[in-house]
């Protein structure tokens, strides 16, 4: 068939569909925003929140007030928590690679306009990318990064441990 013989040519050229790329820009610009955006982190127990999913750990990060205090209603904690403001450039980079854990991070979380960002090379530090492990010799399935490493940020692994789903502040 035709199809079968493009697409064996674009892989040999390495040459990709147009909607493929077009994916990617996409998932580049809502990371590069995400990086450039002062994000607010809920607190819980003196530590970043998060929950747990698919095998993940994924800190809560929110766009706005507004969008924190929504998701504050949605789980019957009323509208106000304590929260750390940080640039999402330093949670990706600094604070992330920092856990002892393989971690992303849910971008308003619970709302239509939510996002994931996984662990995966592209969104942060490859030593902190789920994927680069995998790649590596002997593979990994769980974090190889250092809670005491120097790319510590303002939160440690014992910052972002045992938050899970259902856990009000």
């Amino acid at each position: 068939m035709p199809g079968e013989a493009t697409a064996s040519a674009d892989a040999r050229t390495g040459r990709r569909e147009p909607r493929e790329l077009h994916a990617e820009w996409e998932v580049a610009a809502t990371v590069g925003e995400f990086r450039r955006r002062l994000v607010l982190v809920p607190l819980l127990d003196g530590g970043l929140m998060s929950a747990e999913s698919g095998g993940l750990r994924w800190i809560y990060a929110f766009t706005s007030r507004e969008a924190l205090a929504e998701f504050a209603r949605g789980r019957g904690d009323g509208g106000e928590w304590e929260f750390q403001s940080l640039y999402g450039a330093r949670l990706l980079d600094e604070v992330v690679p920092s856990l002892d854990f393989w971690c992303g991070v849910a971008v308003d979380a619970g709302s239509e306009d939510g996002v994931l960002l996984p662990p995966v090379r592209g969104i942060v530090p490859e030593r902190a990318a789920v994927d680069a492990a995998a790649e590596a010799p002997g593979g990994g399935s769980g974090g190889s990064h250092s809670p005491d490493g120097p790319d510590a940020g303002p939160a440690d692994a014992a910052a972002a441990h045992g938050e899970g789903e259902g856990n009000g502040p």
